[in-house]
């Protein structure tokens, strides 16, 4: 019985080629397109999701009007984050991030000379209680005592290794922009992986 109805579907489809071949080509685009969105909106929901207080974390932004224009900013200066934490009590704790590109990295040997030197790109600045508000995993150090102290960093684990090797990081200096010592406080395990 099976083999009969797809005969009869083969010869159909033979016979009316054009408007098959319109019909396949249309169904298969529509699910491809489909499956793109489920899997992108699926992303876009769990992208940080794995945050223990991800249901109360908020982006500050802003909305102007410039030459008559509506515009839209995730940046502000940092004063916005006092302002709205001192005349909004549901806000509970605020940390401002700074994306810092290009900084000369240099790390010592034990004797004091320079061991090795690389300009990297994304770095991040943020305030002492970002580790509080953010579940990001720590390989080594306490998320509410590694930036505590001025000239504190916290280095991805990618970094730590390339830097340091096997040894343990913690308590030796980087030097920045050949300008500023930064102690290492902390280790910053891989992300997880987003479901």
């Amino acid at each position: 019985m099976f083999k009969n109805y797809l005969k009869i579907a083969l010869r159909r489809f033979w016979r009316q080629r054009t408007f098959s071949i319109i019909n396949v080509l249309g169904l298969s685009t529509g699910l491809a397109i489909s499956m793109v969105m489920l899997v992108s909106m699926r992303y876009q929901y769990s992208f940080d999701s794995f945050h223990t207080n991800a249901d109360n974390l908020y982006k500050l932004g802003l909305e102007y009007k410039l030459n008559n224009e509506n515009v839209k900013s995730y940046t502000c200066a940092g004063i916005w984050g006092e302002e709205i934490q001192n005349n909004y009590p549901e806000v509970i704790m605020k940390s401002r991030l700074k994306l810092a590109s290009e900084l000369l990295f240099t790390s010592f040997d034990a004797s004091g000379k320079i061991d090795k030197k690389y300009v990297e790109s994304n770095g991040v600045g943020v305030d002492s209680t970002f580790f509080q508000i953010f579940s990001f995993p720590l390989a080594l150090g306490k998320a509410d005592k590694v930036l505590n102290k001025p000239y504190s960093i916290v280095l991805a684990e990618e970094f730590a290794n390339k830097y340091f090797g096997n040894e343990n990081p913690i308590g030796k200096t980087i030097t920045i922009n050949n300008k500023y010592n930064f102690k290492v406080t902390g280790v910053l395990e891989k992300l997880p992986i987003l479901s």
